[in-house]
């Protein structure tokens, strides 16, 4: 399961997808603002996200037949300067973190 994070740039939408997920499963996508690990256990997915204080962002999708999906989701004006951290994680299974300065 692999997370592309698109550059990031306030007041603007970030395109934020997943790829080689489980085909045709919900996916969720999570991001922190105090950074990666300790992990954090999400019973509802039985999956430990490498988040601190992980929040969910956008609503869960589904992925298509390919096991791909797509968020596209405004960048707030104030995080303009802050550098945040973000997995996807589906049941069982997790991206890797990406990490993303807003400019």
């Amino acid at each position: 399961m692999n997370l592309e994070v698109s550059p990031l740039y306030s007041g603007q939408t970030g395109t934020f997808t997943v790829t080689y997920g489980q085909p045709n499963s919900l996916t969720f996508l999570a991001y922190s603002l105090q950074g990666p690990s300790p992990q954090t256990y999400v019973p509802g997915m039985d999956v430990y996200v490498d988040l601190v204080q992980p929040t969910q962002a956008g609503f869960a999708k589904q992925t298509n037949g390919q096991g791909k999906v797509s968020w596209g989701l405004q960048i707030a004006q104030q995080a303009h300067g802050r550098r945040f951290w973000c997995q996807a994680a589906q049941h069982q299974r997790k991206s890797r973190v990406v990490s993303r300065l807003v400019f």
